[in-house]
């Protein structure tokens, strides 16, 4: 019998093996806790694991599979019974064959199911597409099913295949088998891709693809180190002059083979090549990759293959003349924009050369956006012109009015400026909302959900004839003509100008398709008056309730909502602004996967200006500001950790007190939320939390440094890592009254004023300092005296004389 963790360094040394199919007898310990890529481990039926232990590995994060297989024809006679009809429901996607006898089949898709052995379809008589693929399969007998068009057979044990009477095959993938003859293709002309690397295919030439001629990807490399290591890979030699009539060839993988020479042969239709050689470092093809590298100009840029080499010289540059391009900017696909460079805008290489990053910039528009069909211009966006555009926004300047000179010129300004339909801000009449309804209160105002007429600009379609042309506008899909908008009002803000555009312009400044901010579409105004900024609606709502509604989110989402939440902050930082307000009520979440922040810059209600008071939820307030100190970008910090801490706990901080000045109190003296001691969290997330909400502000990390970290966190065999698989196992032996805490609170969760004046007077009784602006009146200090003195006995350990605060007596 075998020694179990011999036999696996010896047939699965690579730690990033995907599968592993034990096939033999061992015995010990199989110890897979170092493949952290590790998805199934298939356990052959012949196998008796009464002397074998297995310690699983893991699959991002998830526990491998240990499956016992099944054979495949058993598997096959019971779910698919010879004289009856199909009893699976849904075998995948697009795939239900249920109540389908066997000759009525198209499609089967038997992928991941652990079969094991010989596999006979021959009753499948019109079976189109197959997949099953990631089995054990030693035999697949498909030779009478002559319809076949598309098989998907990689991931097994295979040998040989027979495919002689298929006719109709296009597409065969039989990758990461045991091959050692290329499969027979009786109609050579219908094939159009072959994937049959990773296999272990007798010395041979190319010459058997030559008839291959509508070809359109061949990949017969090597890359499977197991295999490699065993001796088991293609043994393809020669040169590459059998491909040369291969004219729709696209793809070509020749990866760590002994090809070594015919690259004059390729095809110039070639659009990849495949051509490493880490693996098999003293292939033949590792001796000759300078030589092919020279012959198809990847020595001037890695991009190069035939298709373009053959494109640039007939437009006539020589090679010294396309290098001398690709320094000053241009890419191997350049070609078009180039011939505009040089024809339209009547410029130079020497011009390319003087002016680097405009030169690159404009390829860059040109190459992702292309031109605009009025000026012929780059476009500076998908669809979208920014000089053209701007004239047709102008156009219309005199068609509305907000009645408010300042905000008519911001919008005025923000279309003239759009460089995308992402940067476009509307002024939007209250009367294209239909289907209004309130679903929250904020701090300064109320949110409502509503259905937008026609929705948001999407671009503009040019005249046709005597069409002047319009804005194309979308809703929430291609089939509805409204969009789903969340309005939030600003309460009392009739006249309101500079807060309100502020925000605005912030909202602008971030908006675009990868940012993690809730984008503001337009501006409007209520029957009351007061102005609306329409934004983008989140299904979800706010994280705080989708946590309380959805105490069952695993670590892994937490996790991903975190990286999104610190994106969008490092983002904020890096514009060297300060979100001022920033809790779980301000990040609104779409699903599982996507959440962004919202209520940039309202770090005070309309109308107010008491320098003695902030706005916030104040377990999210750093105590410096609590104390009157100027906003930093540490005070978001801050309020990161209790997001932070929130998130991985599904509690808020503070969850359970009253946010009154004794609050404050203990926040300024260093108190923070406890983490429920029954539950394990990853040791170095609670210490990112606790450094993120130190008390001295300084002592806290950058946005950008915890991104950093997090980011680090993420790979494979890292200790966080580690962590975090002990944690989530040791959680999932809790019950979950434990493992899904819950708070109760009476407290309404938005942003209010908060009396710093007060606060820090009540530190400075607490150390005996001199006041600042003492009330005069010594009721006004008694109340304060009395506030501090319940506030200290109810703290524990404060009972000492030293914690004793003498209170002036009252004046009767």
């Amino acid at each position: 019998m075998v020694n179990a963790q011999e036999w696996l360094e010896k047939y699965y040394p690579d730690k990033k093996t995907k599968n592993i199919y034990l096939n033999q007898q061992l015995e010990g310990v199989l110890d897979c806790s170092e493949y952290k890529n590790l998805y199934t481990i298939f356990i052959s039926t012949s196998v008796d694991r009464s002397k074998l232990e297995i310690k699983g590995g893991s699959y991002y994060g998830r526990e491998t599979k240990i499956i016992p297989c099944i054979l495949a024809q058993e598997y096959i006679n019971q779910e698919y019974p010879k004289n009856g009809t199909c009893v699976r429901k849904n075998e995948s996607y697009d795939t239900d064959n249920f109540g389908k006898t066997r000759k009525e089949i198209t499609k089967l898709w038997i992928s991941e199911k652990a079969l094991e052995g010989e596999l006979d379809l021959a009753d499948f008589k019109n079976l189109e597409v197959l997949w099953c693929s990631d089995n054990c399969l030693t035999n697949l007998n498909v030779n009478d099913c002559k319809k076949l068009g598309r098989i998907e057979c990689f991931n097994n044990q295979l040998t040989t295949l027979n495919l002689s009477n298929l006719k109709e095959l296009e597409k065969l993938k039989c990758f990461n088998n045991y091959l050692t003859q290329i499969p027979y293709l009786p109609y050579p002309e219908k094939i159009t891709s072959l994937n049959i690397s990773n296999n272990n295919i007798n010395p041979s030439d190319l010459s058997i693809f030559n008839q291959l001629r509508n070809l359109r990807s061949l990949v017969i490399g090597n890359h499977n180190k197991n295999k490699i290591n065993q001796g088991i890979y293609n043994h393809f030699q020669g040169g590459l002059k059998p491909v040369q009539d291969l004219n729709n060839l696209k793809k070509l993988n020749i990866s760590n083979t002994d090809i070594d020479s015919g690259w004059e042969y390729l095809p110039d239709s070639l659009e990849r090549i495949d051509y490493d050689t880490e693996l098999r470092p003293n292939c033949k093809l590792s001796l000759v990759k300078a030589e092919l590298e020279k012959e198809l100009w990847m020595d001037i840029h890695k991009d190069f293959v035939p298709k373009y080499k053959k494109a640039w010289l007939e437009a006539g540059y020589s090679k010294e003349q396309t290098k001398e391009w690709i320094v000053a900017g241009a890419k191997p696909d350049s070609l078009k924009f180039l011939n505009w460079f040089l024809n339209f805008k009547k410029l130079d290489l020497t011009w390319a050369l003087e002016n680097e990053e405009e030169f690159k910039e404009w390829r860059g528009y040109y190459s992702s956006f292309g031109t605009c069909y009025e000026c012929q211009q780059p476009n500076t966006s998908q669809d979208w012109c920014q000089s053209c555009n701007a004239k047709h926004f102008e156009d219309e300047f005199d068609t509305w009015t907000s009645d408010n000179k300042q905000i008519d010129a911001f919008i005025q300004k923000c279309q003239s400026e759009a460089t995308s339909n992402w940067n476009v801000l509307e002024w939007i009449p209250y009367e294209k909302f239909k289907n209004i309804e309130h679903i929250a209160d904020g701090g300064f105002g109320k949110i409502y959900k509503a259905e937008w007429e026609g929705g948001s600009i999407e671009k503009w379609i040019g005249k046709w004839n005597n069409w002047k042309g319009e804005w194309e506008r979308r809703g929430d899909n291609y089939k509805t003509n409204y969009k789903t908008v969340a309005l939030k009002t600003l309460s009392n803000s009739q006249n309101l100008k500079e807060d309100f555009l502020q925000e605005l312009t912030l909202y602008k400044m971030f908006r675009s398709s990868v940012s993690q901010m809730v984008p503001c579409y337009g501006i409007s105004r209520d029957k009351e008056g007061n102005y609306i900024m329409v934004m983008e609606y989140m299904k979800e709502g706010n994280l705080r309730e989708y946590l309380k509604k959805n105490r069952k989110l695993g670590l892994a989402s937490k996790l991903n909502f975190l990286i999104q939440i610190i994106q969008g902050l490092k983002d904020i930082h890096r514009k060297h602004l300060v979100h001022r307000d920033f809790h779980s009520g301000n990040i609104i979440v779409e699903d599982e996967y996507s959440c962004r922040i919202t209520d940039l810059g309202l770090s005070k209600p309309v109308n107010e200006t008491d320098n003695n008071q902030i706005y916030g939820i104040m377990p999210y307030v750093a105590p410096e500001v609590l104390q009157g100190e100027t906003y930093t970008q540490k005070l978001d910090i801050y309020s990161l950790g209790m997001v932070m801490y929130e998130i991985i706990t599904g509690i808020p901080p503070f969850a359970e007190q009253a946010r009154n000045t004794k609050l404050a109190l203990k926040i300024c003296r260093g108190e923070r939320p406890e983490f429920p001691a029954q539950i394990k969290y990853p040791q170095l997330l609670i210490d990112l939390i606790k450094q993120c909400w130190d008390q001295e502000p300084n002592n806290r990390p950058s946005a950008r440094e915890v991104s950093g970290i997090v980011g680090e966190w993420f790979d494979a065999d890292t200790q966080f890592y580690h962590q975090y698989e002990e944690a989530e196992e040791y959680n999932q032996t809790l019950p979950d009254e434990i493992k899904y805490p819950t708070y109760h609170s009476q407290e309404v969760w938005h942003s209010k004023p908060i009396n710093t004046k007060q606060i820090t007077q009540l530190l400075q009784v607490s150390q005996g300092m001199p006041t600042i602006d003492i009330p005069t009146e010594t009721t006004e200090i008694s109340a304060l005296g009395e506030q501090l003195q319940e506030t200290n006995l109810e703290e524990k350990g404060e009972t000492s004389l030293q914690a004793q605060i003498e209170i002036p007596p009252k004046n009767n």
